[in-house]
């Protein structure tokens, strides 16, 4: 198995992207709200290129105080499935229940119910 030459930072960005937006299917995110949601994480990953695990979080708080809610719940799906990252993912879920913004793969928004609701 040939692994993929990834050799620009934003070739790194559309990596994240791709897999961050698998995940969102997976979470039966309707199309829009996967586009919005993957904006958030592009603009987040322009803006501190790299290694999303190594990002300090000082900086993805920073990040996330200037997109208020919009940008938690993205981040923490981001570091749960996709760059898991265990220091980042407990400073969001903390961020998370100090500002009430959904925890659970169900709650999150765009997230659809078995009912067919959308959350």
């Amino acid at each position: 198995m040939q692994l993929r030459q990834i050799e620009t930072p934003e070739k790194w960005t559309e990596f994240w992207l791709e897999k961050f937006s698998v995940e969102l299917e997976k979470l039966n995110c309707p199309q829009k709200d996967i586009t919005a949601q993957k904006s958030i994480i592009r603009l987040y990953l322009s803006k501190n290129p790299g290694n999303p695990r190594t990002i300090d979080i000082n900086k993805m708080l920073a990040f996330a105080a200037s997109h208020k809610t919009t940008a938690v719940a993205p981040l923490m799906i981001f570091y749960n499935v996709v760059s898991h990252s265990e220091k980042h993912l407990e400073t969001l879920t903390a961020l998370a229940a100090k500002i009430k913004v959904p925890q659970s793969k169900k709650e999150l928004p765009g997230a659809v119910k078995k009912s067919g609701k959308k959350v």
